[in-house]
């Protein structure tokens, strides 16, 4: 498939896992660990440009995806919370990007065909940012416009991304996705064992 040139994603693995107990981008599903898995629904897809971002065991998780050619960005402020990784990431991203994917490690099975299936739909000069919704509930990865960038990195107490979507709510697009993995979270031991069972 040709590479989507002005669409990146940006995966997330930057976080402590304390409620996981072990570190969640490292935990094993199958033949991948939790990161490969995150990363390669994007790279299958044809997204050429993936960007890590790390923090807590920085190291461990950037030997493990440096081989899958992925670009690896260090956020030092990872202690405060998902949304400062979230800019560290968009940050990154190339004045060319036109949109990007936002993936948590904790959502590490979403399918190549969700990915390809949010591509297909719709573009994002169209929409401001891409849903995949199964049974109703919207899930991961939305693909948001990168207009909506400059919010992003000034958002410091507007409820984090969520609270900076929903303003744009007027620009949403749902797209209903025959995967339930997109709402599948990896937070607990028992969230671990149920993700197994999808393998």
């Amino acid at each position: 498939m040709p590479k989507n040139d002005n669409i990146s994603a940006i995966v997330l693995a930057a976080g402590y896992s304390s409620r996981m107990g072990n570190f969640k981008p490292l935990l094993q599903l199958g033949p991948y660990r939790a990161i490969e898995h995150a990363v390669l629904c994007f790279q299958r897809a044809g997204i050429g440009d993936v960007r890590v971002v790390v923090g807590f065991r920085a190291e461990d998780v950037e030997e493990i995806v440096k081989p899958l050619g992925t670009g690896v960005v260090f956020n030092p402020d990872f202690p405060l919370g998902m949304f400062s990784s979230i800019q560290a990431g968009v940050r990154t991203l190339e004045p060319s990007v036109q949109a990007f994917f936002m993936l948590p490690v904790d959502i590490p099975l979403v399918t190549r065909t969700t990915v390809e299936k949010i591509l297909d739909c719709g573009r994002p000069y169209q929409h401001g940012v891409i849903y995949p919704v199964f049974n109703g509930r919207r899930g991961h990865p939305p693909l948001i416009t990168t207009r909506y960038k400059d919010e992003i990195m000034s958002g410091i107490d507007q409820g984090g991304l969520r609270g900076i979507l929903a303003l744009h709510e007027h620009e949403a697009f749902n797209i209903e996705v025959d995967d339930e993995t997109v709402l599948l979270n990896m937070n607990t031991p028992e969230d671990y064992y149920n993700l197994l069972s999808y393998l």
